[in-house]
């Protein structure tokens, strides 16, 4: 028998993500639709932080990452969380919250890490430090986003910047330039496909590596991309 909390969960989850398909199939602009799925589930999680980190606020800080960071989570992603923490902090406590998320259905991907520790896994594996370099503060401790921000993001910016630069056109490159890969295909992957969701992304994660911004009036106001190169970006984006 599920417990009253776990059936809460999965009921406020699945009326998140009935708002958000009825707002869609209205034609609402897909960026709205995505952005208010994401606030649902901020204020769910928010609200269980509040509950089971209790007393711990000061030594534990909630991120939203990756795509929900973006505010783009779409009804079956994953929710990607980051737990920042001072040390082995509140262990039992994130545990016993993870445990109940699972529980109640949430398709859930998290760390817990100390702000030091999670440069040591940006600066290893490149999905990683892409994921947290879109990072959301959410609850907690805002003195450990501080330090977030300036050991682990700031610090891989400035020691890692135009690796990951060089690395993401690399990958841009290999996907509109391969001579195997095509647009013209009967079942088209809209995420990982030749100039789809994810060809998109990595000119957005290029820009803002480059302190440009990472929103699309961010690169109109850049003047190296003309208005209907963003407008036409947009709309495919919006679309996939």
């Amino acid at each position: 028998m599920l417990t009253s909390q776990v059936q809460t969960i999965k009921t406020d989850l699945s009326r998140i993500r009935d708002a958000a398909l009825e707002r869609h199939r209205r034609g609402e602009d897909p960026f709205k639709v995505v952005s208010g799925l994401s606030a649902g589930v901020d204020s769910l999680l928010c609200q269980l932080f509040a509950e089971y980190l209790r007393g711990e606020e000061e030594n534990v800080a909630l991120l939203a990452v990756g795509g929900y960071g973006r505010q783009e989570l779409c009804p079956q992603s994953d929710i990607d969380i980051l737990f920042l923490r001072n040390s082995d902090r509140a262990a039992e406590a994130i545990g016993k919250l993870v445990m109940l998320l699972w529980d109640g259905g949430v398709q859930l991907g998290h760390a817990v890490r100390t702000p030091e520790e999670c440069y040591a896994f940006m600066e290893d594996d490149l999905t990683t430090a892409n994921t947290m370099l879109e990072s959301r503060f959410l609850a907690g401790s805002e003195g450990l986003l501080g330090r977030f921000g300036a050991r682990a993001v700031g610090r891989y910016r400035r020691k890692r910047g135009e690796a990951f630069i060089s690395a993401k056109l690399d990958l841009l490159r290999a996907s509109v330039e391969d001579p195997q890969r095509t647009i013209y295909v009967l079942e088209p992957n809209v995420k990982e496909g030749m100039c789809a969701l994810r060809d998109i992304q990595r000119v957005l994660w290029i820009e803002n590596m480059k302190g440009q911004g990472s929103t699309f009036e961010a690169l109109l106001s850049q003047g190296r991309f003309s208005q209907s190169e963003v407008r036409r970006l947009k709309e495919a984006y919006g679309f996939y």
